[in-house]
């Protein structure tokens, strides 16, 4: 992953987004099972929850976003409009992407699989993000050139460790996660997990090999500096070419990837193309 040097001081990014998802997290867990649901305009769920987070997010950072380098993409906060996302606009220095709760399927039918992203792309390339697993209490955080796994996160009984570079082998059993609908696994090792989350963040910590997903930005941007510094990449299907920015060849206007793409290493990545097939 290239090193990112900007004039923001990341140790202040890195601690206020911590401390807005502890508080984000304890809003989602306490709200669960007392939620109004609506259908937006693409007819997927959201909540009542996921504006309350998005508005504490305006509330928190209100501070930074109304520097004019600062700009928030927040999924349920942010209008693309008919012509979706201006890609001929030249991108802020620092674009703060807010997914408030992923996985809104899960969350509204009480499951635990669910949740918060956030992170900041520097000149449309990943800097410094987080995600966050409320009903698991798990963290994974990235502070602009370190990852750290918190397991018991915001709680006394904390655990902390670093993220390494990933070198887990492919083997027969080792578990794909799948967040697409145009592509299936072969054999019994393709899993759902309900949000994109757990998708990106557990390979990172050896539980699965990769995922392949075709999801929107704001599903990857939390993840997105972690699994660049642990060795791994989103790489298209179809050509192997790593996604490293935010870009119009890659991302649609409504910002959902053009092709679905793998998560893996680079040694690992044709072994897991050779698993997955197109639906028909």
């Amino acid at each position: 992953m290239t090193t990112i040097t900007t004039d923001f001081p990341a140790e202040e990014v890195y601690r206020r987004i911590h401390d807005f998802l502890g508080e984000a997290g304890q809003i989602a867990r306490s709200r669960q099972y007392e939620i109004s649901t609506m259908k937006k305009p693409d007819n997927s769920p959201v909540s009542d929850v996921d504006y309350q987070i998005s508005k504490l997010m305006q509330n928190r950072f209100a501070d930074i976003l109304a520097l004019p380098e600062h700009e928030l993409l927040d999924e349920e906060g942010f209008d693309l409009g008919e012509n979706g996302f201006d890609f001929e606009r030249p991108l802020p220095d620092y674009l703060w992407v807010l997914d408030p709760i992923g996985g809104t399927s899960a969350y509204i039918n009480g499951l635990p699989m669910y949740g918060i992203y956030c992170g900041v792309l520097y000149k449309g390339m990943p800097w410094i993000g987080a995600v966050y697993l409320p009903g698991m209490h798990e963290l994974f955080i990235h502070d602009g050139s370190e990852s750290c796994y918190m397991r018991s996160a915001y709680t006394a009984a904390k655990v902390s460790a670093p993220v390494k570079s990933q070198t887990k082998e492919f083997s027969e059993f080792a578990m794909i996660y799948g967040e697409t609908t145009d592509y299936d696994g072969h054999g019994r090792y393709l899993m759902t997990p309900h949000t994109v989350g757990i998708s990106f963040c557990y390979p990172l910590i050896g539980r699965g090999i990769g995922a392949v997903t075709d999801c929107k930005l704001w599903d990857i941007v939390g993840a997105w500096p972690m699994f660049a510094a642990a060795g791994m990449a989103l790489r298209n299907i179809e050509t192997g070419e790593p996604l490293e920015r935010l870009h119009a060849e890659a991302f649609t206007p409504n910002l959902r990837l053009r092709t679905a793409h793998i998560l893996s290493t680079e040694d690992n990545f044709e072994l897991l193309r050779q698993r997955l097939h197109r639906r028909s």
